[in-house]
């Protein structure tokens, strides 16, 4: 025997503007950028729902959850869940949701995304729609809109697709809506789009207005009530239109939301770490660079003076004459360089000539006046023009055997070889170091790699390495703000950002490439520090 229906709160038969649904609950998700009106839509929607004429509408918002910041901050502090009931008892739920795109920069977005992600997890089991608003007088996505979408759609699963619908504000008809389906992104352009311009924004203009014309006249009061109707009648239209779209949706859960947030923040943290990682991949290799650089020193040193017992080795250098040719030399006490080995000059006596047209220095300079000239650097022993002259001779280097026991050769040889001794054993330790990053490091892809591939599976635009290039445009286009009203500090540490993203970039590809064609981990571990290389 079926159970008697519980009666709605309110009696089904009240007469109102809304159509009555077959459902008796919805659950919306309301999200967007900054400024689109997310938090007006709450109050509209509340003063709707209690069967309010137009004249009747109040504001009705959560001042405590208010930031009091400017417009082009984000008014909403956290996601937070409203729930309503219609004149005719079916309940609204809706988890509005702090703007994307905020100013305030990236992080402050990350913020909003956690808190998102929170709400949904603590409030929402599952969603029957997900609205996203936008500014409907653009005719094609901006660049934060574009970015906002992006982290939209890589919160969101594909699951979701069909319950996803775009509410565009600012609309005052139809018929002036000019915005291309065709700019939204690939996964999104089958959406429902639904237009709107909120008439409690009109009414407390329409309110304001009254009070400072204190004597306005009955035909404009007319035409401002003309349009508040007209208004409020296309309002209604969309809000039946858009909770029957609702109506028609199958509920979806939520756990793959919260899932997907919780994927790509380990997805975030894997880039971080393996950018770590190669950071310090390089640094070690560097300094084995400079320890092998060392111990091969203190090695030649070694074998020159290995025989002390027997000679003593002594190297001078020593002109050689060059009969058919002449070079530039450094004159510089203690150079000893020969800084062009047969010059096809004339043999020149003034060194700001040479300095001029010898190739030991930088020709792009030779139109310089010899007074400069004179001054510039060779490039081989970066000594000045000035101290560098042509001879018929060049530099060599002969070594004379004593045969006899050389004591400084002895020491020589013994700190040499003390020296080897300790820099092969830091050699040896920063090797097992590097080889225990690379270890990490192969881990580290192998993870992302399977992330990526999840994420793909997973989320509405499975792109995740498209996903972090939209938010490099969003900060290019925020750095040219900052280059118009003269922040170069600002300009800089955006210039950082973007380059740490364009890294992270690099990387994803790295790994994409690597899972599709096999390459083994050592491999793109190599190929990853080389490129970093490039990178910076």
């Amino acid at each position: 025997m079926r159970s008697r229906r519980q009666p709605s709160l309110r009696p089904p038969a009240i007469q109102g503007p809304l159509h009555p649904l077959k459902k008796r609950e919805l659950t919306v998700i309301l999200v967007g950028e900054t400024g689109v009106g997310k938090t007006s839509l709450m109050s509209l929607l509340a003063n709707v729902c209690d069967n309010r004429t137009i004249h009747e509408f109040i504001p009705q918002h959560n001042p405590d959850n208010d930031t009091n910041l400017a417009a082009m901050h984000s008014q909403t502090k956290a996601a937070m869940l409203y729930e309503m009931t219609r004149y005719d008892g079916v309940r609204i739920r809706v988890l509005d949701t702090p703007g994307l795109c905020d100013t305030r920069g990236i992080e402050q977005d990350a913020e909003h995304k956690a808190s998102i992600a929170d709400a949904i997890r603590d409030y929402v089991v599952q969603v029957d729609a997900v609205i996203v608003m936008a500014n409907g007088t653009n005719t094609r996505l901006t660049v934060p809109t574009d970015y906002a979408l992006s982290t939209l759609s890589a919160m969101f699963p594909a699951s979701i697709a069909s319950n996803i619908g775009f509410l565009f504000t600012n609309v005052e008809s139809p018929l002036t809506f000019n915005f291309q389906q065709s700019s939204l992104p690939e996964c999104l352009q089958d959406a429902e789009l639904f237009t709107l311009q909120n008439p409690l924004a009109l009414l407390l203009k329409y309110q304001e207005l009254q009070q400072l014309d204190t004597s306005m006249s009955a035909s404009k009061k007319k035409i401002y009530e003309r349009s508040l109707a007209m208004a409020y009648t296309g309002t209604l239209d969309t809000l039946n239109d858009m909770f029957s779209w609702m109506d028609e949706r199958q509920a979806r859960p939520t756990a793959e939301i919260s899932h997907l947030y919780n994927l790509t923040i380990g997805m975030e943290a894997d880039l971080t770490d393996i950018l770590a990682r190669l950071d310090q991949i390089e640094q070690r290799r560097n300094e084995l660079k400079r320890l092998r650089a060392k111990s091969a020193s203190h090695e030649q040193t070694m074998k020159i003076n290995e025989q002390y017992e027997k000679i003593i080795k002594r190297a001078m250098h020593v002109q050689r004459d060059t009969p058919g040719h002449h070079t530039t030399q450094c004159t510089v006490a203690g150079c000893y360089s020969n800084c062009h080995e047969s010059c096809h000059l004339e043999f020149l006596l003034d060194p700001a000539e040479l300095g001029r047209r010898c190739t030991a220095f930088d020709l792009s300079r030779n139109a310089n006046p010899l007074k400069e000239a004179i001054r510039h650097k060779c490039e081989t022993c970066g000594h000045r023009a000035r101290d560098h002259r042509h001879f018929h001779s060049v530099w060599a280097i002969e070594t004379t055997n004593e045969h006899t026991i050389d004591e400084d050769a002895r020491r020589s040889y013994d700190a040499a070889s003390r020296a080897a001794a300790a820099y092969s054993t830091q050699m040896a330790h920063l090797e097992a170091k590097i080889a225990s990053y690379d270890t990490e490091l192969e881990r580290l892809e192998k993870q992302l790699a399977d992330n990526c591939e999840r994420f793909q599976e997973l989320a509405l635009n499975g792109n995740f390495s498209g996903h972090l290039e939209s938010t490099v445009d969003l900060l290019k286009y925020r750095r040219e703000t900052r280059m118009v009203v003269g922040d170069p500090e600002g300009f800089q540490a955006l210039t950082n950002l973007i380059e740490v993203f364009e890294k992270r970039i690099r990387v994803i590809q790295e790994v994409e490439r690597k899972k599709q064609e096999g390459w083994g981990l050592t491999k793109l571990a190599n190929n990853l520090v080389s490129r970093l290389r490039v990178w910076k």
